[in-house]
């Protein structure tokens, strides 16, 4: 397996792993790392000797989760906002 995020959480610096053991080191330490992480798996493509996933990250919150709010918030969103209120209220 290779991916830049590899060296970042502590592997080989070399950015690639080999062996099921390693590669489910590495995964059960990025997923308790990002427990809210979701993802859409778009497909897979399967060889003799590898296997290539292709997702997309699903941009979900904890309250778009929980049903707060149906859309994610960014900073520029939440500028506006403040914005309007204290143009309203000025």
């Amino acid at each position: 397996m290779t991916s830049d995020k590899i060296p970042a959480l502590g592997f080989d610096a070399s950015g690639t792993l080999r062996g099921k053991a390693r590669i489910r080191m590495y995964w059960a330490k990025a997923l308790t790392l990002l427990p809210n992480l979701r993802f859409e798996l778009i497909d897979t493509y399967v060889s003799p000797d590898s296997i290539v996933v292709f997702y997309q990250t699903l941009r979900t919150t904890p309250a778009m989760a929980a049903g707060v709010t149906a859309r994610l918030w960014e900073i520029g969103d939440i500028v506006d906002v403040l914005e309007a209120w204290e143009n309203s209220h000025g």
